[in-house]
């Protein structure tokens, strides 16, 4: 009887070391999970770029900036964040006295028509069908909106590289930009500085009456400048090979004395620029990459 039993452990412990070993090749594979989306590593998936237009003076915005640092801490890399401050609720005054305001943050508020689809906060996810009643989404519609596109093959892939020069507070930005099929059509690259950690004045209407005026609020994602216009460049055009670059390199782009280097990102989006295009200016790759390491 005993002897039984102990043949019995013996192939119970061989059964469990097959099985776990049968679980950890499984694990080792190329394949990973991110924010309950499972990844393979060979692949080249679809970023999301999420844009929240807000302004410091807009009670209702804060809600929406703490849904994107949720999801930006959810999904990681597999995210691209950038907050546009404008409008009136953008405008400094005495009690709101930073200006987080840039051309390029105002100009796609008017061609996109974000604040005046219903005011702020709004957002647009990778701006995805211009022109549609539905292209403006609330920010409770973000992650719904954002997870269709998270087991998206991209069709194209994006490389950033920054050097920062500490002693002329500048830096250089090698883009490249790789075709991953054969594809059609017209698509601008365009290239953004944002800023994160700002410490500033932000009114905020889920408080209190009395701590509403927040005055060491901290902001995120900040919008500065683009190093290419609003709209950006032509990085491709016409028929596209499976394997076709665009690069370029942006030489010494200089940082406001004001903007903290190490806080500082470059943000990279390659969106559809055809004036014909049904998908006009949906953004198809993103990335983003840390001004200084």
């Amino acid at each position: 009887m005993k002897t039984t039993i102990k043949i019995f452990n013996l192939l119970l412990i061989v059964l469990m070391i097959n099985s776990c070993d049968y679980v950890s090749n499984t694990i080792e594979s190329n394949s990973n999970s991110n924010g309950n989306q499972t990844i393979d590593s060979t692949k080249v998936y679809r970023k999301v770029f999420i844009e929240d237009y807000t302004g410091h003076r807009c009670g209702n915005c804060p809600a929406a900036a703490r849904t994107l640092k949720r999801l930006d801490s959810i999904y990681h890399e597999k995210l691209i964040p950038l907050a546009v401050h404008c409008t009136n609720f953008a405008n400094p005054n005495v009690t709101y006295p930073e200006d987080f305001r840039t051309s390029e943050g105002t100009e796609y508020d008017n061609v996109l028509g974000v604040s005046a689809s219903s005011g702020l906060p709004n957002g647009l996810v990778n701006r995805k069908g211009f022109g549609t009643p539905n292209f403006v989404k609330a920010d409770s519609q973000w992650e719904t909106e954002a997870q269709s596109y998270f087991n998206q093959e991209a069709d194209f892939k994006i490389d950033l590289t920054n050097t920062y020069n500490s002693s002329a507070n500048t830096f250089n930005t090698e883009l490249k930009i790789t075709a991953l099929k054969d594809l059609s059509g017209e698509y601008n690259a365009t290239l953004l500085l944002i800023e994160d950690s700002i410490i500033g004045v932000q009114y905020d209407q889920s408080l209190p009456v009395a701590q509403q005026v927040v005055t060491n609020y901290n902001f995120m994602h900040v919008l500065r400048k683009s190093l290419n216009t609003a709209w950006g460049e032509v990085a491709f055009n016409g028929t596209i090979a499976k394997g076709q670059t665009f690069t370029k390199t942006f030489s010494n782009v200089s940082l406001n004395p004001i903007y903290v280097a190490k806080n500082c990102q470059v943000i990279a989006y390659l969106y559809d620029a055809a004036t014909s295009s049904a998908s006009r200016y949906e953004v198809f790759q993103a990335e983003m990459k840390k001004v200084k390491e």
